[in-house]
């Protein structure tokens, strides 16, 4: 952009001066790049647009993966309290198991509230904006 501004900056100087030949020059190599940012625009959109698809379609695998993953591991620590609940109904001293401590834990619930995982949301995708250097007007685009 800063490459722009001294180009046109230097085209409205040379166009009151003696350099009309430089001039032209000039003004030939900013429309010619000017085409070619309009040309590219088109590809770069259509670029962004199949990166933002495949990248929202991993996050989406990964979710799932994930959501799978931690209701395996949900399972495993209730698996795991309930064990600890049923080791400690036994009793070491009078090698018997107690009947109230044993319906005690199969009755026992044991929340797994903090094993969940919150995801955050996949931004919407952005509209593709024009990729001309701000100060191009109008008649430059249309040439």
């Amino acid at each position: 952009v800063k490459a722009y501004k001294r180009q046109k900056q230097f085209l409205r100087r040379c166009r009151s001066g003696r350099k009309k030949v430089t001039c032209h020059h000039m003004e030939a190599t900013l429309q010619s790049s000017i085409c070619q940012l309009k040309r590219e625009q088109p590809r770069v959109c259509a670029r962004y647009k199949r990166c933002y698809s495949q990248r929202v379609a991993k996050y989406k695998a990964t979710i799932k993966f994930t959501i799978d993953a931690v209701n395996r591991r949900k399972s495993e620590y209730r698996v795991l309290k309930r064990l600890e609940c049923l080791v400690g109904a036994y009793s070491n001293s009078t090698d018997e198991v107690s009947k109230e401590t044993l319906d005690g834990c199969i009755k026992k619930r044991h929340p797994t509230w903090h094993l969940r995982i919150r995801y955050p949301r996949v931004p919407r995708m952005e509209r593709c904006r024009s990729i001309m250097p701000i100060g191009v007007d109008r008649r430059m685009l249309n040439k």
